[in-house]
């Protein structure tokens, strides 16, 4: 089935000027610095899961309406869809077709000639702040409203070529 569920990783300290921290962290431990895993699975409550999708093209009515019902059907609050594809004309209709009602979305068209990813969240589980946008990411801190933790989230859609992917490694490095 197209889509994945994931637990997300907190990141508590989000002060820190390297975003990407964490990934050095040698095991799951707590840190002075406040960087940790979330809770376990038997922790967490229904909802608070996150999915991706590299789609190969979002143009399509048929597989815009897919999305919406992997994200329905998986119940879940934070998803992602690379290689989207999408004209800048198509953006909001797009977007209103794959996402539920309640949801919010941004994208990062603005960086590219079309939109390559997509970033939908449930508005009543999280609060949402865009922290970097590229052609080959989409960096965002994400708030669980009902007790304030944090965490960044970063989707990435990398270029095939090497020389065009050397970008996206400077981005991430910040």
């Amino acid at each position: 089935m197209p889509g994945s569920a994931q637990r997300v990783i907190c990141v508590g300290n989000t002060s820190d000027p390297n975003k990407f921290a964490v990934l050095q962290l040698p095991s799951d431990e707590v840190l002075a610095e406040g960087v940790a895993l979330l809770p376990s699975e038997a922790e967490f409550h229904d909802g608070l899961i996150q999915g991706s999708w590299n789609i190969r093209g979002l143009n399509d009515p048929l597989k815009q309406k897919e999305v919406r019902s992997v994200i329905l059907a998986n119940k879940f609050s934070l998803f992602g869809v690379v290689e989207t594809k999408v004209r800048y004309e198509n953006i909001q209709s797009t977007m209103a077709v794959c996402f539920p009602h309640s949801w919010k979305a941004i994208h990062n068209y603005t960086t590219g000639p079309v939109a390559r990813i997509f970033l939908g969240w449930d508005s009543a589980v999280f609060s949402v702040s865009p922290v970097f946008t590229s052609d080959q990411l989409i960096v965002v801190e994400a708030d669980f409203i009902q007790d304030k933790r944090n965490f960044l989230l970063s989707v990435v859609y990398g270029h095939n070529r090497i020389g065009d992917r050397r970008s996206l490694w400077e981005d991430m490095s910040c």
